[in-house]
């Protein structure tokens, strides 16, 4: 997108999306937004399953979606909320996993310290949000991607991403 867009900038889908790609690209299979049953519901969607070539393993993938670090830990705990309603099959072990995605942004009066702010949000990321794992991604090709409109005042680096594993049987 020549550093002029990224998916991050956008919502809970473009930034699933992405993670639906990258399970194709590592060899599995993805489907998103398809039909489930959940607890107190007849039926819902799941944000995203993955499957491997194999037949061997298969993940459930719940997703939130915020703009702010500080809101991470909030998000999580709804993605797992929700998480938890879903029914899965019968005699099918599956893993069931909550995730965050936080693309952050940076006030562009701050541009010029834009390392320094990610380096920030990461250490608060490493000591204060609690999960199973978590990953980043900050490209210098939109590490300084302008938002527009009411967000024109701020620069959106990258994206976070929070997991939180929870196991059904």
């Amino acid at each position: 997108m020549e550093g002029e867009d990224a998916p991050f900038y956008y919502t809970e889908r473009a930034n699933v999306g992405v993670l639906s790609g990258a399970a194709w690209k590592a060899g599995w299979l993805a489907l998103e937004e398809f039909g489930v049953k959940k607890r107190g519901k007849k039926r819902g969607s799941c944000d995203l399953y993955i499957h491997s070539i194999d037949g061997k393993q298969g993940e459930y993938i719940e997703a939130k979606h915020t703009w702010s670090i500080k809101s991470a830990s909030d998000a999580l705990s709804q993605a797992k909320g929700d998480a938890r309603k879903l029914l899965v099959r019968k005699n099918e072990e599956a893993l069931v996993i909550a995730v965050v995605f936080v693309a952050p942004s940076i006030n562009k009066k701050f541009e010029e310290q834009i390392n320094v702010k990610i380096r920030e949000i990461l250490r608060y990321a490493s000591s204060k949000i609690k999960c199973d794992a978590y990953a980043w991604s900050f490209p210098f090709s939109v590490r300084n991607l302008k938002g527009g409109g009411s967000y024109k005042n701020y620069i959106f680096p990258g994206v976070l991403l929070f997991a939180e594993l929870l196991i059904q049987k």
